[in-house]
This record gives C-alpha cells, structure tokens and sequence, in this order.
C-alpha cells in the first residue's frame, strides 16, 4: 500500500514518461507535478529506471483492475471481441495518461537501456499470460460444435490473436502511438478474422 507521496510521485511518473517518454521526462519535472522534493523521488524510488519501471506496473495494475471476468460474453467469438475492444477504448478514455505510457512503452521496448528491458518485458508477459488465460477460459465456455476439439479452437484463436499482436506491435515500430485510433486498420482485419474464425470460409 503506498503512502500518499508515494502515490503522488508514481502517479506523476505516469503522467511524465506518457508524455515525454523514457528518455526525455525529467526526474525534476515529476518532483514538480507531484510537489515533492526531487531526493524524495529517489528515496522512494532509487532510480529513474526504476521508478519508468514501477509507472509501468502501476499502469498496468490500474488498467487490469478495470477488468470484469463475469462481464466477457460467452456465446460468440465476434461478441467477445466486440466487447474486448469498447473495454479497452472506454480504459483509454478513463485513464489516458496509463494507456499512453503502455502504449510508449511497449513500442519502444527495444530503445529501453537493457536492465529496464527485462523488468518491462516481464511485466508484459505476466500481463499477456494472464490475458490469454482468461481468453481461453471464456472460449471453453462459448457454444463449440460437439465434432470440434475445444482445445483445438483455443490455439486456433490464440495463435491469431498472437498474429495480431504482431501487426500492431510493427506499425508501433514505425511512428508514436497517441492514441487507438491509430489501430483503427487493424482492428478492422482482426474482426474479420474472428469472423471467419467463427463462420468459416467454405460456401456450403
């Protein structure tokens, strides 16, 4: 449980490396935004890599926490989809600044000094094991042909999904991310592979 500085502080870190990023947020500028002194920043935190590193959890955690098991529909791939996506837009809208420093973060993990690479990537990890552990509980539950392997149809979707992650994570690659719009494209194409996933391709 954090105290208020130190809620403060993190809180100011987020805002500070969404908008400047790693490299050019200044551990001056969050003591300022979270009106504390600059040597309380690093009593709390130590480091500046370590405080990026501690913004990101602490994004991720206050993302996550908006996350209803019992909400994801269960009775259409294509439904569950729908869903996944007006969630995270309606995330991005609550909490802009989390989404942006995520957002930065996972673009340009590659740019990170190779210490705060790791701690990151683990984070994202954990993060994407979780994501794909919840998504395959729902698609066990959903309404699948007797005479198609359930388990079959969770590697299937996971595998596209993964496909997906890909996609975006190229075009993250290539210019700043400020908002989702940016995925507009493919977020097109992803629902037209749940699409097909869900009602083949075979004229019959």
């Amino acid at each position: 449980m954090r105290d208020q500085k130190s809620l403060r502080i993190i809180e100011a870190a987020v805002a500070e490396f969404a908008e400047h990023g790693f490299f050019k947020t200044k551990t001056d500028g969050i003591a300022e935004k979270a009106q504390v002194s600059k040597g309380l920043v690093f009593h709390y935190y130590q480091s500046k890599k370590n405080l990026y590193g501690e913004a990101v959890a602490f994004a991720i955690d206050r993302l996550s926490a908006e996350l209803n098991q019992q909400l994801f529909p269960r009775d259409s791939l294509l439904a569950l989809f729908d869903y996944s996506m007006k969630l995270k837009f309606r995330m991005a809208e609550t909490y802009p600044q989390e989404m942006q420093l995520l957002l930065d973060a996972y673009g340009n993990l590659e740019s990170l000094p190779d210490e705060l690479y790791e701690k990151v990537m683990s984070y994202i990890e954990v993060t994407r094991t979780q994501h794909f552990k919840l998504v395959s509980e729902i698609l066990r539950e959903m309404p699948i042909k007797a005479s198609v392997n359930k388990e079959d149809v969770v590697h299937l979707v996971i595998m596209t999904f993964n496909q997906i992650e890909l996609e975006a994570r190229s075009m993250m690659g290539q210019e700043k991310v400020n908002d989702l719009h940016f995925f507009d494209d493919i977020l097109k194409r992803s629902e037209a592979y749940m699409r097909i996933l869900e009602n083949g391709f075979i004229e019959t």
